[in-house]
């Protein structure tokens, strides 16, 4: 069945990102709702469709990322790599969402003598208050329920000058977004645009000094 796109009910959120209500629904076949928010290109999951918290913690205990994993260090390098030419030794680094296992903190010690803290609002859920040379967010951003509060959280920990590395697919046509596999884990529940970027950069003062194809993007906070 192909997706439809209908005008939104009058009881749809507005967008979690940055408050539009002008929304356009898509419809898939296997009944998940999304909407796509006219100005900043998220499209986010129904809340009425969001995971609980039992649901989010097994999913992430399924996971199987560990520092012996071949595979999961060389997708962590995808963001490790294009950030070296801006982290320094002696810089306050933070990864926000690591999951059960720190293994980009442990990458970051390992190989390139970086002492990383870490935090996962399931896992670590101890934020420290203290603000950042550099944050990672690898693969948190889809997990977001209210992505404005989570960058409210990020960029006020994060000192001016300073770098927010994300690694997040970006989307990039409805035509190819129901049958996408990104989409289909159900503990994503936001997806974002090369233009939600830009909106970020707009709402939390950056400016984008590296972005790939569709995955990693790093802003420096003006």
């Amino acid at each position: 069945m192909a997706k439809k796109i209908i005008k939104p009910p009058n009881n749809a959120t507005a967008c979690p990102l940055c408050g539009n209500d002008e929304l356009d629904t898509i419809s898939t076949a296997d009944q998940r709702i999304y909407h796509l928010c006219r100005a900043c290109y998220l499209i986010h999951l129904d809340r009425s469709q969001l995971p609980t918290p039992e649901d989010e913690t097994l999913r992430y205990q399924q996971h199987h990322n560990h520092l012996d994993a071949p595979g999961y260090v060389s997708f962590l390098n995808k963001a490790i790599q294009p950030s070296l030419a801006y982290l320094q030794n002696g810089m306050k680094v933070l990864d926000y969402g690591c999951g059960p296992t720190p293994v980009l903190a442990q990458l970051l010690k390992r190989d390139h003598d970086i002492h990383c803290h870490y935090y996962d609002p399931f896992f670590f859920p101890d934020l420290p208050s203290s603000e950042y040379d550099f944050i990672f967010s690898t693969e948190a951003f889809e997990h977001f329920f209210s992505p404005a509060e989570e960058l409210n959280r990020l960029y006020k920990r994060l000192k001016t000058g300073g770098y927010l590395c994300v690694m997040t697919l970006r989307w990039d046509g409805l035509e190819r977004f129901e049958g996408w596999w990104y989409r289909r884990d159900q503990t994503h529940v936001c997806f974002y645009h090369q233009q939600t970027f830009a909106y970020i950069s707009k709402k939390w003062p950056s400016q984008t000094i590296y972005k790939d194809h569709n995955q990693v993007i790093v802003l420096q906070k003006l």
